[in-house]
């Protein structure tokens, strides 16, 4: 009986590019996801964040949210947001927003892990970009305090909207 070498460098970029399709070919995946951590957990108002992103197909709708980490031991049941979108001519467009972190009887409304609890805000949804290019989000908490303590990370995704099924 005559034995082959198994080749296990065809086989491992045979199933990385398997693996690969299959995973971008779903639906749902975002179209761009960016998250900036804190530094010792706590998010100062003048920390702005900025995420910048490249619109090709502006034909395309999408759904843009928030991706807000904070600890089981968060001071607020909300946060208060400052975001801004300016687009590739300078166009500048800025909304203050408020997300809920709670229920009105303090419990979690995010995805709890052991010490954090990982929420994800929609932020607009089924919305085209006017134009083609670059992007930039730009992300500040104001809340009332100095500072907001037992935040971990913020960023912003953006997915291709789900179309509404009968």
């Amino acid at each position: 009986m005559i034995r082959t070498p198994f080749n296990k460098s065809f086989f491992l970029r045979y199933s990385l590019l398997s693996f690969t399709l299959f995973f971008f070919s779903c639906s749902g995946l975002p179209v761009f996801q960016q998250g900036v951590e804190f530094e010792n957990g706590f998010w100062e108002p003048s920390q702005i964040t900025e995420f910048k992103v490249n619109i090709e197909n502006p034909e395309k709708s999408c759904d843009v949210s928030v991706d807000f980490k904070n600890t089981k031991d968060f001071l607020s049941s909300n946060i208060w947001l400052n975001i801004s979108v300016i687009s590739p001519s300078g166009k500048n467009q800025s909304e203050r927003v408020e997300f809920f972190i709670t229920d009105n009887k303090g419990k979690w409304l995010g995805n709890e892990r052991r010490h954090s609890v990982e929420n994800k805000f929609l932020f607009k949804k089924n919305i085209r970009f006017p134009e083609k290019g670059i992007y930039i989000f730009k992300i500040a908490q104001i809340m009332r305090e100095n500072f907001t303590p037992r935040a971990l990370s913020v960023g912003i995704s953006i997915e291709d909207s789900k179309k509404l099924q009968n």
